[in-house]
Formats: structure tokens, sequence, C-alpha cells
């Protein structure tokens, strides 16, 4: 409240989000831990909520925030699985990911859920 428009941590993360505004497309990348995304990207996912404007308007009959650009990038988000995850709680996390994307004036393109460390490392090193 008494520095609207400023982190209160003081970090990179300002260049980050103007990575973030100025790209076409952006993946985010986590392990499942206990049937949700890690703690890190849920942390990242809260703090690019500044590149949506504060005020709520109704979208698609849901509340929303209003887009602060004209375009955000597109979502690509690929997990690894543990031999614990359920599909259950692989649903929920493609379910969050196209609200966060439904918030952001944005599209889910690409939500891959993967078993194997070593087939997600193949798809990232081919990139």
């Amino acid at each position: 409240m008494k520095t609207p428009g400023i982190c209160r941590l003081r970090d990179d993360h300002e260049l980050v989000l103007k990575s973030l505004v100025n790209s076409h497309h952006v993946l985010f990348i986590s392990n499942i831990r206990t049937g949700f995304i890690s703690s890190t990207l849920k942390k990242t996912m809260d703090r690019i909520i500044p590149c949506v404007l504060p005020y709520i308007r109704e979208y698609k009959n849901e509340s929303h925030h209003y887009p602060r650009y004209e375009y955000f990038p597109k979502f690509h988000i690929m997990l690894l699985k543990n031999d614990l995850t359920l599909e259950t709680e692989t649903k929920l996390m493609a379910d969050y990911f196209y609200r966060v994307s439904l918030n952001f004036n944005t599209d889910v393109v690409s939500f891959t859920a993967y078993k194997k460390k070593g087939d997600l490392a193949n798809v990232i090193s081919n990139m």
C-alpha cells in the first residue's frame, strides 16, 4: 500500500517480468511435489500477478483481472510426474494453468506431464 508498483522483495524479478511481457511464449517447468507444482513455480506464478491490472472485470462469465498489456505470451507447461502422481492430480494442474491463463488473457498452448526425467530432459535439450 505504501509503494504501489514496487515489490517489497529486492531481487531480479522486475527483469523477469519485463522479459515475460516482451515474449511471445513462456515455458514453465516443474517437478510435481505433493500432488501439485513445486513451491518455486507456484511463487513464480503468484509473482507475475503485477502483469495484470488490479481491477476486476467479467470475462467469459467469470471475474478476472483486466489485462495490463495488449498481448501476453502463450503458456507452455512441462511437468515431471513421479510414481505416486495420480491422473486426477495431473488434471488439477492442467485446470490450474488454464485458470491462470484466463486471468492473463492468454492460452495454454501445450501441457505435458512426463513420467521419466530422461524424457523431459530430451525434449528440453532438443529445443
